[in-house]
């Protein structure tokens, strides 16, 4: 491997223990570990056979890092330029903030919000509850 930034594949997912989340990435015929790269305020796991795109700092082939993305069988396709989703790729689960300015939160199971103060919601219209 020449210390270039490349393409690989998720071969073991992070045990996500300690301060960094360590992943092994397949590229090239060769098989490394990587630092996953999250940013600030966004975190998730991996997925294996996710797609990284793999940056070895200073050209150390022991310095990787990793941008990840989900397997493209499970990538969120069809959005609209300025959309925004976040999505567990397991579940299903997921917020979308459409480019109409709506947004959606989809949920398998249980929907739990945890409030440290007072909740409110100001629908500015009207509050529909469907508890069917």
């Amino acid at each position: 491997m020449d210390g270039t930034a490349r393409w690989g594949q998720i071969v073991t997912v992070s045990n996500d223990k300690g301060p960094f989340k360590l992943i092994r990435v397949q590229s090239d015929g060769h098989e490394v570990t990587a630092k996953v790269l999250e940013p600030y305020g966004v975190q998730g796991s991996p997925m294996k056979d996710g797609i990284v795109l793999m940056f070895p700092l200073d050209g150390d082939e022991g310095k990787m890092i990793a941008i990840a993305m989900p397997p493209p069988a499970k990538r969120t396709d069809e959005q609209k330029p300025g959309e925004v989703s976040y999505v567990n790729h397991d579940t299903g689960n997921a917020m979308k903030h459409d480019a109409n300015g709506t947004t959606t939160t989809t949920t398998k199971k249980d929907l739990v919000d945890k409030v440290g103060g007072d909740c409110r919601t100001d629908t500015g219209g009207i509050y529909y509850i469907n508890c069917s």
